[in-house]
C-alpha cells in the first residue's frame, strides 16, 4: 500500500484521480493522518533505521556517499519495516489516546525499537 506525504504534488486531485484510476492501493488523501512523525511509517522505521546505519560510514565524496545510502537502503532489514507496519494501527490508537502528543518514549522503554538490533 502506498502511503505519501503531504507534498503539493501528491495531494494534488490529478494525482489521487490517477492513483484510483490505475488500481493503485494507497490511503487517499482524506484519510491521511495529522503531520506527525510519530505516525508515518517511513518516518519512525525506515528513515530511523537508515540514518542509523549510516553513522558507522564516512565517505569522503558525493560519489562515495550516494554509493554507501544505496547500499544501506537496498539492505533495509524488510521484516523490521514489516512490523513498523504491522504495529501503525496500535501505534495511531496510542497517539489518539495521547490527544495527539508524542509516543515514542512510551514505545521499548524511549528508545526506538526499530533501531534495535534482533
Amino acid at each position: 500500500m502506498l502511503h505519501q506525504d503531504p507534498a503539493p504534488a501528491h495531494k494534488a486531485k490529478k494525482t489521487q484521480d490517477w492513483l484510483r484510476n490505475s488500481g493503485i492501493d494507497f490511503i487517499p488523501q482524506e484519510e491521511w493522518l495529522g503531520n506527525s512523525p510519530d505516525l508515518a511509517p517511513i518516518d519512525y522505521c525506515a528513515y530511523g533505521i537508515f540514518k542509523w546505519k549510516l553513522f558507522d560510514r564516512q565517505p569522503t565524496t558525493i560519489e562515495g556517499l550516494k554509493r554507501v545510502m544505496t547500499k544501506v537502503w537496498e539492505n533495509l532489514d524488510q521484516e523490521k519495516v514489516v512490523n513498523a507496519l504491522r504495529a501503525w494501527p496500535n501505534r495511531v490508537q496510542m497517539m489518539i489516546d495521547s490527544h495527539g502528543n508524542h509516543v515514542e518514549h512510551k514505545l521499548s522503554g524511549g528508545k526506538n525499537f526499530e533501531n534495535k538490533e534482533n
